[in-house]
C-alpha cells in the first residue's frame, strides 16, 4: 500500500536520494585540420631552435586578438576552472541586449616566454594587452606593427626583449593564430613583416601560424585564462560622460562617443 505523505516514517522508506551532477557545455571541441601536424612540428622545431641560441638572442613573442568586450554587458559571464577563494557575489543583470552595433572593445595581447636554465621553452614573461575600440579602429598588420614598436621600448619588456647593447634580439620569433591581420601569407601582413625585419635590423624573422582550430594551443591562451577572475561581473559603462546614442541606438555625437570609448578603454585596462 502506498503511504499518504512522502515525508511520513513509511513514505521515506520509498524515497533514494541519487547524486547527480550537472553537466554543461564544453568549448574543447577542436578541429582536425590536414595541416595541423605540419604546423605543429614546425613550432616545435623553433622551440629547439630557441634553446641552442638561448635567451640572450631569442625574443619569442606570442600574439592574438581576444573575444571582443562587449559595453553595457557583463565583459565575461563565467570563470577560468582555477581554484579561486569564492568569497564574493557576481551580480549579472536579466537581460543581454545590445546596446548598439559594434559597442565593443577589442584586445590584442602579446605575451613574451623565456628560457629556462635547461633550454626549455617557459609559460611565464611579461604580457602587453593594446586595447581597440571595434567601432572606430580594427585590427590589422600596421596596428600589430605600432604595438610591436610600443612594447620594445616598455621597461617590462627590456629583458626579454633587447639584448645587452639595448637594440632588440637578432633573432625574433612570432607565434600567431593564421587570421588576415597576422598570418605573413597575406600582402600586408608580409609588407609589415619586412619594414620590421629591416628596422630592427634583425638577422632572423620567423612568424609560426597554427593550423586552423588549433589556436587554443598558442602560449597566449593561457596567460588570458585567469583574467576571467577579474572580469567576471565587470560591466563597462558606455554613456560615462552622458549618452551619445538617440531612442534608435544610432549614434548623435561621434566627438562623445569616442570619448566614451576611451574611458571604458581606461576601466578596462584597470583590471
Amino acid at each position: 500500500l502506498l503511504p499518504h505523505r512522502a515525508k511520513s516514517r513509511d513514505g521515506r522508506r520509498h524515497v533514494n536520494t541519487v547524486p547527480v551532477r550537472l553537466r554543461r557545455a564544453q568549448n574543447d571541441d577542436h578541429r582536425k585540420h590536414e595541416d595541423g601536424h605540419f604546423a605543429t612540428a614546425t613550432i616545435r622545431y623553433m622551440k629547439d631552435l630557441a634553446s641552442i641560441f638561448g635567451n640572450d638572442c631569442v625574443f619569442y613573442l606570442s600574439q592574438d586578438d581576444k573575444c571582443k568586450v562587449p559595453l553595457g554587458l557583463p565583459a565575461a559571464k563565467i570563470q577560468a576552472p582555477m581554484l579561486m577563494h569564492l568569497d564574493y557575489r557576481i551580480r549579472l543583470p536579466d537581460h543581454d541586449w545590445t546596446v548598439a552595433p559594434r559597442h565593443q572593445l577589442t584586445p590584442s595581447v602579446y605575451a613574451a616566454c623565456l628560457l629556462s636554465e635547461e633550454g626549455d621553452l617557459g609559460y611565464s614573461g611579461p604580457t602587453y594587452v593594446a586595447i581597440r575600440s571595434a567601432k572606430h579602429e580594427f585590427s590589422s598588420a600596421e596596428s600589430h606593427a605600432l604595438d610591436f614598436d610600443r612594447l620594445v621600448c616598455l621597461k617590462e619588456f627590456e629583458q626579454v626583449a633587447r639584448d645587452e647593447t639595448g637594440q632588440v634580439k637578432p633573432i625574433l620569433i612570432i607565434t600567431v593564430d593564421g587570421g588576415p591581420d597576422e598570418n605573413p601569407r597575406f600582402p600586408k601582413t608580409l609588407v609589415a613583416s619586412i619594414r620590421k625585419f629591416k628596422k630592427y635590423n634583425l638577422d632572423a624573422l620567423f612568424i609560426l601560424t597554427h593550423a586552423p582550430g588549433q589556436s587554443a594551443y598558442n602560449i597566449v591562451e593561457r596567460r588570458m585564462a585567469p583574467l576571467s577572475h577579474d572580469l567576471a561581473g565587470l560591466i563597462l559603462p558606455h554613456d560615462h560622460f552622458g549618452s551619445h546614442l538617440n531612442e534608435s541606438g544610432g549614434t548623435m555625437n561621434v566627438d562623445l562617443e569616442k570619448l566614451n570609448f576611451r574611458k571604458a578603454g581606461q576601466i578596462l585596462a584597470e583590471r
